[in-house]
């Protein structure tokens, strides 16, 4: 065998143990069982008031929805976060009925809430924050707020559009978790779930505030894992990565659902049988981690092109949505 023979050979098998190294960690991933309940244990052994609690940022629409949904289903009580007294007090009427857990609501206004090196609004948001969760055992906090806004171009984006996206997209969940760590630490094991986006990865024109803070988030959470476990805290922090999901906030609503667009509800709970799953970063959605292997194929150049062009399609849909509102 020629030496170009062998490089050619020796080539071929390492192409064969990476695609296989791949497949068996997408079979590892998608069909391990959840450690979900290592963070609800207590609410099988005590009365529905000593249950384990959540709390779910985001939580009046889509898919902050299904995950108070979901959480109930596993058994633990909740705390939903919103700016919309309104849309909380009808969902917690919804899953006290429901599910038959307990239900706290949490109203601050993301976008605002707490100002920035006001001592004042930062001992209010404090506060706040401990009244919901001061004396009930919280285990769990899901970072699900989010928001991409309209499609603005950068140069054409409001100043406040730029403050109101990164209060929402960064600041506000950035201030939550340090508020929350010695909580969570405290009713340790607990677990911190942060919502992103492919986008984060991907050139999405037009939306290049909301592309920038799903990339902060996961740098964040994935340094506060090592953090965690650098401090012997044993507080899992995961970081779950979607494609498109059946939201009004993509224009499409449960009926959409198909091959690589899901449900809320079943974007939650498969994120949620992923926890224990040993990695920083996971694609919950086994369709989802599919298309992103396929892109993943291609030249960089090429699969920046692909995706580009996907989202400058779901753009002309919003901006053609808004316009017949």
């Amino acid at each position: 065998m020629s030496f170009v023979s062998k490089i050619v050979t020796a080539a071929g098998y390492g192409l064969l143990a990476s695609l296989s190294a791949r497949f068996l960690q997408f079979l590892y991933i998608h069909l391990r069982p959840s450690s979900i309940s290592k963070y609800g244990k207590k609410h099988r052994l005590y009365k529905p008031s000593s249950r384990t609690w959540a709390l779910v940022t985001g939580a009046s629409d889509g898919l902050g929805v299904a995950w108070a949904h979901e959480l109930s289903k596993s058994g633990f009580n909740v705390i939903i976060h919103g700016r919309n007294p309104a849309k909380l007090n009808k969902l917690k009427a919804e899953i006290e009925e429901k599910h038959h857990v307990q239900v706290r609501t949490l109203v601050i206004d993301s976008g605002r809430e707490p100002v920035a090196f006001d001592e004042a609004s930062y001992a209010a948001f404090n506060k706040a924050v401990q009244d919901a969760t001061a004396d009930v055992p919280l285990t769990v906090l899901i970072n699900n707020i989010g928001i991409i806004g309209n499609w603005y171009a950068m140069a054409d984006t409001p100043a406040d559009v730029v403050d109101d996206s990164i209060n929402i997209n960064v600041r506000f969940s950035m201030q939550l978790t340090r508020a929350l760590l010695p909580t969570l630490t405290r009713n340790a094991p607990a677990l911190i779930i942060n919502v992103s986006s492919q986008s984060d990865a991907s050139p999405v024109a037009y939306a290049t505030l909301y592309t920038g803070a799903k990339g902060w988030g996961q740098a964040f959470h994935r340094s506060l894992r090592y953090e965690m476990r650098d401090t012997r805290q044993d507080v899992e922090v995961l970081t779950v990565v979607y494609g498109f999901i059946a939201t009004t906030s993509t224009g499409r609503t449960d009926k959409d659902a198909q091959f690589g667009v899901a449900t809320p509800s079943v974007a939650a709970r498969a994120a949620l049988n992923k926890v224990g799953c040993g990695y920083s970063i996971v694609t919950p959605l086994w369709q989802h981690h599919v298309q992103q292997w396929l892109v993943g194929l291609f030249p960089i150049g090429v699969s920046e092109s692909i995706v580009a062009n996907v989202m400058l399609e779901q753009k002309e849909k919003m901006v053609a949505l808004a316009k017949s509102k």
